[in-house]
């Protein structure tokens, strides 16, 4: 690897020729077309996502006359059409292109400011402020490792933006026009209405690691670690540049969980924290019409939306797993528990109750002495106890001190599976 550190270069000079391609949000040239700003191995622009903060900053940074800190470029000397390419400074540099193209403002001096509308001498400031660049040459895979370990300041890159970075060809280059272009892309709009992401993850590449960490299951299993599973994907696609298996792998899965609600279900039921691409894998017969259906769309969701209108029920990302279980495994609900302010009153009802008449603060120790050694006269201490339904959840029974009995631990835990 070969560097040279440069000094003398300016703003001006950099930032002359600036283009900025608004459909794809990403500068393309600057330094007179000798620069390409944002190459294929490089993540997107997110210094103007968040209401552009970030893009501000780096502004204020040349009107304050603060160095915006190493750039690194690639200069690749056979190259007589953009010979140099950013390596780490792609944001700063494009933030500031941005705005001397007029399309942000910043606060100066208490007021909003243009580039069009500043002071002769601060615009003079800003494009006169020298820059520290190191060049280097060196192969590819020398240029890829060197990008991974510069990655220390700014806006720190995702995993899947370092995955794009080493694996950079056909594949990346498809995979981001499908994945992360957000400017009128309805199928990406479609496949974010069923995951916890907003159009800035989509940016961030996050929609596409998901996208592929689902797809690269299909030869392989969950227990396998999901960051080795996308990196053989991706090194085995590398050089292709067809995106179609991630593509139909993410509609195949998006189309069954919307198969689900037959009338539109709920933005709680769809978002939460569903891992739609497991409930595909081991409940993708259980809802429709075939022979191995135990139940309709129009039931599913039904019992759904009852469930979610439960206010007995916490955890409301565990309802379609629920449902889709069997009703069985009622941990996914997280259900309402007694408060300690009410499980105290009972167990001093309980207890003085049970003094009086010489038995078991307990009532399943009453119940069944034979059970135990004490003959059901123990009394228990508070801690040694938990809140217990009287009429399970299940029988529509409520978390209410009407319906709170305490039992002992070693009861309460062999009704632990009645709800």
């Amino acid at each position: 690897m070969k560097t040279t550190l440069l000094t003398d270069t300016t703003v001006g000079e950099i930032l002359s020729g600036f283009e900025w391609d608004a459909i794809e949000a990403k500068g393309l040239y600057g330094w007179d077309g000798a620069l390409t700003i944002q190459p294929e191995y490089q993540r997107n622009y997110v210094y103007g996502l968040d209401g552009g903060a970030k893009e501000a900053k780096v502004i204020e940074s040349l009107l304050n006359e603060y160095p915006l800190g190493l750039l690194y470029f690639v200069h690749d000397p056979k190259k007589t059409d953009h010979p140099y390419e950013v390596l780490d400074g792609q944001q700063r540099i494009t933030s500031v292109g941005r705005f001397l193209q007029g399309q942000f403002s910043v606060l100066v001096n208490g007021y909003e400011k243009r580039w069009a509308s500043l002071d002769p001498a601060i615009k003079d400031q800003i494009l006169n402020a020298r820059l520290l660049i190191y060049a280097c040459e060196g192969t590819e895979t020398e240029i890829k490792r060197w990008f991974e370990t510069i990655n220390i300041a700014g806006e720190p890159l995702t995993r899947q933006e370092l995955r794009n970075a080493v694996y950079a060809g056909p594949f990346v280059t498809a995979a981001k026009q499908v994945f992360s272009k957000t400017n009128n892309n309805k199928r990406l709009e479609r496949w974010l209405e069923w995951m916890p992401f907003k159009a800035e993850d989509a940016t961030r590449q996050r929609v596409l690691e998901r996208a592929l960490e689902w797809v690269s299951l299909l030869d392989s299993s969950e227990e396998e670690d999901a960051d080795r599973r996308v990196n053989l994907y991706m090194d085995e696609h590398q050089e292709s540049d067809d995106v179609s298996q991630v593509i139909n792998h993410m509609n195949t899965v998006i189309d069954w969980a919307e198969s689900l609600f037959p009338s539109g279900g709920s933005p709680k039921l769809k978002l939460s924290t569903q891992d739609w691409h497991s409930l595909w894998s081991q409940y993708r017969s259980v809802v429709g019409s075939g022979t191995n259906a135990e139940m309709t769309a129009d039931e599913f969701e039904t019992t759904c939306l009852k469930l979610l209108a439960d206010d007995e029920i916490k955890g409301e990302s565990g309802i379609v797993e629920f449902v889709l279980g069997g009703q069985t495994d009622h941990r996914l609900l997280n259900l309402r528990e007694f408060e300690n302010v009410v499980k105290k009153r009972v167990y001093n009802r309980q207890t003085h109750e049970a003094n009086l008449v010489d038995v078991s603060n307990c009532p399943d120790c009453v119940k069944y002495p034979e059970n135990r050694n004490d003959a059901g006269t123990k009394t228990w201490a508070l801690k040694e106890m938990e809140g217990d339904h009287i009429k399970p959840w299940s029988q529509g029974g409520k978390t209410t001190e009407d319906n709170c009995q305490m039992l002992c631990k070693r009861h309460n835990n062999a009704k632990s599976n009645i709800w």
